[in-house]
């Protein structure tokens, strides 16, 4: 039962004339036949509006029918393939997602889900300029989404278009102001262009929001170590360092720090902490 519900719904906020013009005329049919036989009902004797009133009820009946009939013959088929789009996407067959998002989108080309879907899967697979199609044809459905528009931005970023990302992630933060993860997107994009400073504010942002993470502080401590603060830069390795102690990048950041800051003895115990937990990334002769 609850899974014909999800598909009458699905059905109904399908915003896809060709998914439902079989069903809307025959929906338009049975109206005019039942108005027709309703207003004849007046003209007759007792036993012809008996057998016109049987009849109105069959005309119903029918209409009920026919409407579970195309409920259950579209929406079910743009559930499924949905439904299980996403499911190959989190299992990492991400051209199996696409084939299913494919199919979703040809039964209803209107589903702004289906086009941000199949631009993820994409986007894993490094085709990010089919990725930014897809994420603007979505946008084109629904414009306030806020997702559609950050995810536009990443692929953009993939490609290097610091620029066109920085203008998606403006836009998600104006959609939603409290986003956490447009602020730190936005911070990467404007390191990229080495605007230090502002990438700064954008990293302290997203922390301020709640984004209490070691790839944040790491990110802070690059942005000053790039501006020469190499003291700040030290304060902000450190933290990531708290968060996740067991992050060999951490130590190896801090230990450019202190080198920086004159500080060899604790540089090279950060270097050695660095090996000691990743000795496959860093060793002796680096």
């Amino acid at each position: 039962s609850d899974v014909y519900w999800v598909r009458v719904e699905s059905y109904l906020f399908s915003f896809s004339r060709t998914n439902r013009v079989q069903y809307e005329a025959a929906l338009k049919v049975f109206f005019m036949l039942i108005l027709y036989f309703s207003m004849m009902i007046a003209t007759f004797d007792d036993d012809q509006e008996e057998m016109l009133e049987l009849i109105n009820t069959l005309c119903f009946n029918l209409l009920i029918f026919f409407f579970g009939y195309f409920v259950y013959k579209y929406s079910i088929h743009f559930f499924a393939f949905e439904k299980r789009g996403l499911a190959k996407y989190f299992l990492d067959d991400n051209a199996g997602a696409i084939s299913d998002f494919t199919k979703a989108i040809e039964i209803d080309p209107n589903s702004p889900s289906s086009y941000n879907n199949r631009g993820l899967a994409k986007d894993e697979l490094n085709d990010y300029a089919g990725a930014i199609r897809d994420f603007t044809k979505a946008i084109a459905i629904n414009p306030m989404e806020r997702i559609y528009v950050k995810n536009r931005g990443d692929s953009k970023f993939n490609l290097k278009d610091y620029l066109g990302a920085i203008n998606d992630y403006d836009k998600a933060i104006e959609i939603e102001p409290g986003n956490i993860q447009s602020y730190h997107q936005r911070g990467r994009a404007k390191f990229a262009l080495k605007d230090y400073t502002s990438a700064i504010k954008d990293f302290k942002k997203s922390i301020d929001l709640g984004l209490n993470k070691d790839y944040v502080f790491s990110n802070i401590a690059r942005s000053y170590y790039e501006l020469q603060n190499y003291q700040e830069a030290k304060v902000n390795s450190t933290k990531a360092i708290e968060l996740d102690p067991n992050n060999a990048m951490n130590y190896f950041l801090r230990a450019w720090h202190n080198y920086k800051l004159g500080d060899s003895s604790n540089a090279c115990r950060d270097i050695k902490k660095a090996i000691e937990l990743s000795p496959d990334d860093y060793n002796i002769d680096d």
